[in-house]
């Protein structure tokens, strides 16, 4: 079973690594429910959005050390949107990277071979990532910010196992057994 913890714990190793690969140094938060405090911008913010399971039910049968079991598999999604929070000043110049930059940078990252292979190797798969949407809020000083963002949708394998009733031994009282005959 995905535990929640473990996932949000995987996905900011994987943030801080695509980070890493463009010299970024910015803080990775878990979500919107931990408090931030008197956090500065810039940091990337993590929150996950759905979980749905999806796929046929596959069941198969097994002996396992002489025990009977039973297992079945089904596709689990956890969708995350990851955001890039940068406060602008009219002191940022032209070179100054932005939020929907590093957003971009990230996005890039998990599509990439690398990216695709630290997911592979934490167990996952990437299933989907969006277009990266720059919304425009405006903040407590009454000025406009961008809160660029994108989803990531994770592909888990589930698998549950479990002992399955199995029949050791069939007895019964026969009594008389009669052959029939063909007719030529």
């Amino acid at each position: 079973m995905l535990k929640v913890e473990q996932i949000y714990k995987d996905l900011i190793d994987l943030i801080k690594m695509a980070l890493t690969s463009q010299s970024l140094t910015w803080q990775v938060i878990q979500n919107y429910q931990q408090s931030i405090g008197n956090l500065e911008p810039p940091y990337v913010m993590l929150h996950r959005l759905t979980t749905s399971n999806y796929g046929f039910q596959f069941g198969k049968d097994y002996e396992d050390n002489g025990n009977s079991k039973h297992s079945e598999n089904q596709i689990e999604i956890q969708s995350y949107q990851i955001e890039a929070v940068f406060k602008r000043t009219s002191q940022d110049s032209v070179s100054t990277i932005t939020g929907a930059d590093v957003a971009r940078v990230i996005a890039r990252w998990f599509m990439s071979d690398t990216g695709i292979q630290a997911v592979r190797e934490k167990g996952y798969n990437v299933f989907r990532i969006t277009e990266v949407v720059e919304e425009y809020y405006k903040d407590v000083s009454v000025t406009y910010q961008i809160n660029p963002h994108f989803r990531l949708d994770l592909v888990a394998l589930q698998t549950d196992v479990t002992n399955a009733h199995k029949i050791n031994r069939v007895s019964g009282n026969i009594k008389e057994v009669e052959q029939l005959k063909r007719e030529e």
